[in-house]
């Protein structure tokens, strides 16, 4: 099989960047796929030119920004559906929690469920939902370590706040530990 130059494969490179190819993930294997369409036509005989020609036709404008726009929808796919947990936990927590505050204001039954399903939820499914999505964008290790931290401490204040509302005795270890977490180790970091 015939192998392309180094000044081959640049001016396949080149060919589709001005197709439209902006995906970074995705440039190397395309252009990849190019050269050994390429290197295929130039086994049978063809001239580079006409090969570059013939695979350039497979690759137009519009079907490359297709491929890019399936491949980005394919790599978001699961954190789209994360946010979407997210948001409707986050709802279903705060009808909840604003459902039982109104029912414990007026002192009628199903104050207390409410509150303690509303704070459960918010603090042991909504908040770690919510730092999974920043951790898997986050970069470096100290913007992982301040997400963690920051989340790891509203979920401890919340919980907390639901053993302060319910009168349950171990407040003031969460509600400090939270507190601590949170100014002693979350600010620091994040400022």
């Amino acid at each position: 099989m015939v192998a392309l130059s180094e000044r081959d494969i640049d001016i396949v490179y080149d060919a589709l960047l001005e197709r439209g190819l902006t995906h970074q993930g995705l440039q190397e294997d395309m252009i990849d796929h190019a050269c050994c369409m390429i290197e295929e036509r130039m086994a049978e005989g063809i001239s580079f030119e006409t090969g570059l020609k013939q695979t350039l036709q497979v690759f137009s404008a519009s079907r490359l920004q297709e491929i890019q726009e399936a491949t980005e929808y394919l790599l978001t796919a699961k954190q789209r559906t994360m946010k979407k947990a997210m948001g409707i936990t986050g709802i279903i927590a705060s009808v909840l929690v604003i459902g039982g505050v109104i029912l414990k204001t007026n002192h009628w039954p199903g104050a207390n469920i409410s509150i303690i399903l509303g704070l459960v939820l918010a603090g042991l499914v909504a908040v770690p939902l919510m730092a999974s999505i920043d951790l898997s964008t986050a970069k470096s290790r100290l913007i992982k370590a301040t997400t963690i931290l920051g989340y790891g401490a509203a979920t401890i204040l919340i919980i907390a706040a639901l053993f302060r509302i319910m009168h349950w005795p171990g407040f003031t270890v969460l509600y400090y530990s939270g507190l601590f977490l949170l100014v002693g180790c979350f600010l620091p970091l994040y400022t």
